[in-house]
């Protein structure tokens, strides 16, 4: 099975409608807004970027009518059994972040990179899809803090090739 999915028109829209929702209670407050250095328009494309991620993996586990959420933050879970997180490219490589101190050990934490993160001409004769998202893999939380693993205070970073696969992720559905 492949584990990449490439957003609809209709689904990339909800992305950023939802990402911008995300950041919406955060405009032009930089005091609130810890990673505020890099300003609105770019935190509100990371949530869009993150946003599709989620409406991603859940296509990937067959859930056609997962619909993201807005500011619910840890209170509920990106999709239905499983926490969502996506990794930016970067000279680290593919990492899954996980934060002790608000993160839930016992959780499932499933890994998506590439997607809306990368600028991509469309045309109509691919359906104005851009680059798929893909599943790196996965790990539980508990498995993630580790003494080896951390990056700073309670911020821990599991490297893309410690992830259990994707066909042996846990049915939480």
């Amino acid at each position: 099975m492949s584990w990449s999915y490439s957003l609809t028109v209709e689904e990339e829209a909800t992305a950023c409608r939802v990402g911008f929702e995300r950041q919406l209670p955060m405009l032009g407050q930089p005091k609130r807004n810890r990673n505020y250095s890099e300003g609105d328009v770019y935190e509100a494309w990371q949530h869009m970027v993150a946003v599709g991620s989620e409406i991603a993996a859940a296509r990937l586990l067959g859930l056609k009518d997962f619909e993201p959420h807005v500011n619910t933050y840890k209170s509920r879970q990106d999709i239905p059994g499983y926490e969502v997180r996506y990794a930016f490219t970067s000279q680290y490589g593919h990492r899954l972040r996980y934060r002790a101190d608000v993160d839930k050990p016992e959780e499932i934490y499933i890994l998506l990179v590439h997607g809306l993160e990368i600028k991509t001409r469309r045309n109509a004769d691919t359906n104005w899809q851009g680059t798929p998202y893909t599943a790196l893999g996965w790990s539980y939380g508990h498995e993630i803090a580790r003494p080896d693993y951390r990056h700073t205070g309670e911020t821990y970073y599991l490297p893309s090739r410690e992830l259990y696969p994707m066909e042996v992720l846990p049915n939480r559905l």
